[in-house]
């Protein structure tokens, strides 16, 4: 009877209530990140949740009410300067209580760098880098780890203690091949761990080769030649390899020759560069089976070769009148410095006035004849990185002490008048670079055209002087008088030169800014 009346309590089935249970979604966390909390127990079961920090002080606290299928969740997310260390969530309701935990751990990174990602069999290669992270340990534990091309799984190479977060390893691989390098930590109590990017490193089994170059001179001419040598070595000179020289001009554009190494390694070759400026010459080896490739590079600049030409007006004085000197170079380089070169016989010369190219290439120098004699004239361009260095024609002026015959001076008169015409065509090819149809050079036109106008008027001052000494003798008081006027012009004429090309610097710049906006 008994054992029939328990069969039948065990027939009978009891509702038993679920404990109270609550869970996190990770067992870690970063500062920033989201915790999850999720509560499983009787369905409808009103439960109060509370989250402490590790020094006791409540982060997070919620009434939640467990759903029908048993299980209830919430959320909060971590400040960015949540306290490192371990969290208590507490759950009561319902009669029961629960707790479980979480940590919450600086995030780190870990570097890696190698001293040369290249080496041969024999030579070895610093593996570095470090551990970034708040409050860096002093010590810890870094794992290096490698593969090579071939494998799939990656292998510890190295364990290394990084103190103050630093560490270093050196290696000496004993296989040519390439490999693959990674640096890992696995993080303490209160860091996360990390692993770094990869390097890769090749080992050779070759050996390496030494290729040098060299240019003679390291300056030329424009027209002239350089000379390029050097020496290809090995563990010993490597002869009949094909050695590749490539000429580099400024303008970018490429020149090609090949040579060959002789019996002691040694090779050459010519070159006549066709573009002045800063060249660079490249020579390179591919290598074979014994020994790697290898290149050299070196630089040589070629410089303009100018001339100068150097006028001197009125050529005959008296003492105590101007000379105009006038120097212009071949081309219009501006900034040049020109030495104005002065002598007494031909033969030794003392410098007189260093002057400064304009825009257009000339400079000038007024000189005054304190004494009578026969004096020399040279002008010398300095030489530069940029252009050679040039010596003009030597120009003779006479100082007499009294005035010249009517001859001489309209003589002077008339290179006074050819000067002028250089000087208007100089005008007229500026005002061709300028363009007629371009509006916003109208002002500097019109400035050109009062340039030719005031040039025109003292064409017509000398006209006149001219007329004027062809009158009698009796009337060379009143010439000596006009010929100052000659004079003011000359010395006008220096300043119309300067102001001109003052103008027409202005205004090709302003055209050239205009033409590539």
């Amino acid at each position: 009877m008994f054992s029939l009346v328990a069969l039948i309590f065990l027939l009978i089935p009891v509702h038993v209530s679920p404990a109270l249970s609550v869970s996190t979604d990770k067992p870690e966390y970063a500062r920033g990140e989201t915790v999850t909390i999720t509560v499983q127990g009787t369905a409808g079961t009103g439960v109060g949740v509370q989250v402490v920090n590790p020094s006791g002080g409540t982060v997070f606290v919620k009434e939640l009410t467990i759903g029908s299928g048993g299980s209830v969740s919430t959320s909060f997310k971590l400040s960015s300067s949540a306290q490192v260390g371990t969290y208590t969530v507490y759950v009561s309701g319902g009669g029961e209580t629960a707790t479980t935990t979480f940590k919450v751990k600086y995030k780190s990174s870990v570097t890696i760098s190698l001293s040369t990602d290249f080496i041969l069999i024999g030579e070895s290669v610093v593996i570095s880098g470090s551990i970034y992270t708040t409050d860096v340990p002093h010590t810890a534990t870094v794992v290096i780890e490698y593969k090579s091309s071939s494998s799939l799984s990656w292998s510890i190479l190295a364990t290394v203690t990084a103190v103050d977060g630093d560490y270093s390893y050196t290696w000496t691989p004993s296989t040519a091949g390439t490999y693959n390098l990674r640096a890992r930590w696995d993080g303490d109590d209160t860091h996360f761990g990390a692993t770094s990017s990869v390097v890769t490193l090749t080992v050779s089994s070759k050996k390496r080769s030494t290729l040098t170059i060299h240019v003679s001179p390291e300056i030329v001419n424009l027209g002239g030649s350089v000379q390029v040598y050097g020496q290809l070595t090995g563990s010993s000179p490597i002869a009949g390899a094909t050695i590749t020289i490539t000429y580099k001009a400024p303008t970018g554009a490429t020149t090609t020759h090949t040579v060959t190494t002789n019996s002691s390694g040694h090779y050459v070759d010519t070159f006549t560069p066709n573009k002045a400026g800063l060249w660079t010459v490249t020579a390179s080896w591919s290598g074979n089976d014994q020994y790697l490739e290898s290149s050299a590079s070196t630089t040589f600049r070629v410089r303009y070769v100018l001339s100068i030409t150097l006028n001197a007006a009125p050529r005959i004085i008296k003492v105590g009148w101007s000379v105009l000197l006038v120097c212009n170079l071949s081309s219009p380089i501006e900034g040049a410095k020109v030495t104005i070169w002065i002598s007494g016989d031909g033969s030794t010369w003392d410098k007189l006035v260093t002057v400064t190219t304009g825009v257009t290439g000339y400079a000038g120098h007024i000189w005054v004849g304190e004494k009578v004699g026969v004096f020399y004239f040279k002008a010398v361009l300095e030489a530069t990185t940029d252009y050679a260095s040039a010596e003009s024609n030597v120009v003779e002026v006479e100082v007499k002490e009294e005035i010249p015959s009517v001859e001489e001076l309209l003589k002077d008169l008339e290179d006074l008048k050819e000067q002028l015409n250089n000087v208007k065509k100089a005008l007229d090819e500026a005002k061709k670079k300028l363009g007629e149809t371009e509006d916003e050079l109208n002002k500097a036109k019109k400035t050109i055209e009062d340039l030719e106008k005031m040039v025109s008027k003292y064409e017509q001052q000398i006209k006149s002087l001219q007329d004027q000494l062809k009158q009698k003798d009796s009337e060379m008081s009143r010439l000596e008088g006009e010929l100052a006027s000659a004079r003011g012009a000359s010395m006008m004429y220096l300043i119309i030169g300067l102001i001109m090309g003052l103008v027409i610097g202005l205004g090709v710049g302003y055209f050239v800014f205009k033409r590539k906006s």
